[in-house]
């Protein structure tokens, strides 16, 4: 059976299936896969992360709050993620009161 590669979602941390995440993007980030198709999945994701953990019920999790993910979708997520995000999508996120928590600890 052959490996399952994974992605990570460079804005909120969300891991998916290498091929699910170059489809349909981050359930969590839609606003910005949308206006950025082309180029979301080379710029916003890595497959450099390091732990994760699974959220049932982000918004009763302490971890989830802790993570400060409490308010993202059911998934796995990455405790750290290596990558920087370009300057346009920390404006669109600010522009549209999206939060990003940086992961990199590299």
């Amino acid at each position: 059976k052959a490996k399952k590669e994974y992605r990570a979602c460079i804005i909120c941390s969300r891991l998916e299936d290498f091929n699910d995440i170059r489809k349909y993007g981050c359930d969590n980030c839609l606003k910005l896969f949308k206006l950025y198709t082309r180029s979301f999945f080379k710029d916003c994701t890595s497959s450099n992360f390091r732990g994760y953990i699974m959220l049932y019920s982000p918004a009763k999790s302490w971890v989830a709050k802790w993570q400060r993910l409490s308010e993202k979708y059911p998934g796995e997520y990455c405790l750290t993620v290596e990558g920087k995000l370009y300057n346009r999508y920390l404006k669109f996120m600010e522009d549209n009161g999206m939060d990003y928590v940086e992961r990199d600890k590299s």
